[in-house]
């Protein structure tokens, strides 16, 4: 019977903790890899309008709102428009929130984009007016935002420190064998 070699055992090793790494954090893998997804659209006045956030759902904390503007009839994007949006929290929140300037995306200025605190979790609007030479229209979006899980997190990192200690282990047990075979050869020379 042959013995197992140290690689094999590496191998299988990477590809379990691979495996329990997006096994625990599924809840947040999508195909679109993290990034964002412009799923909910509206129309205002001469515009439709298609909004999305990062993270999608949003969760309480710092949400990036995204926001599409096209024409209805040749559904080209708009550029230089003023974009304000209004958030309006769960009825409990205390104070009146500021209103939010979309501003062109640095990498598609083709876009608007702002970020959005959300101190609490429960129903939100947002109110998204745009103001253009076409016209001007308002529109409004509503997500049911979540606390976020730390569970996940604690998982991934449990997963992440053992699969460190595997590698450190099996390292230790591969390079120790390949010592052991060098002493080896040095004794009949």
């Amino acid at each position: 019977m042959t013995g197992i070699s140290a690689k094999t055992v590496l191998v299988f090793c990477a590809l379990l903790a691979l495996s329990c790494v997006v096994t625990s954090c599924s809840n947040s893998v999508y195909a679109h890899g993290g990034g964002f997804q412009l799923s909910k659209r509206a129309t205002a006045g001469p515009y439709n309008l298609t909004i999305g956030t990062i993270p999608d759902p949003p969760t309480v904390g710092e949400a990036i709102l995204i926001l599409e503007v096209t024409d209805p009839d040749t559904n080209q994007r708009i550029q230089g428009l003023n974009v304000t949006i209004v958030p309006r929290g769960p009825e409990s929140q205390d104070g009146t929130p500021e209103n939010l300037y979309g501003i062109a995306d640095s990498y598609d200025p083709t876009l608007y984009e702002t970020r959005a605190e959300l101190p609490s979790a429960g129903p939100w609007t947002f109110d998204v007016m745009v103001d253009g030479l076409p016209g001007s229209g308002e529109a409004q979006f509503s997500y049911d935002v979540k606390r976020v899980n730390p569970i996940g997190g604690i998982v991934t990192l449990l997963t992440l420190l053992a699969f460190l200690a595997v590698i450190g282990l099996s390292m230790r047990a591969f390079l120790k064998e390949r010592n052991k075979g060098r002493r080896v050869r040095r004794r009949k020379a």
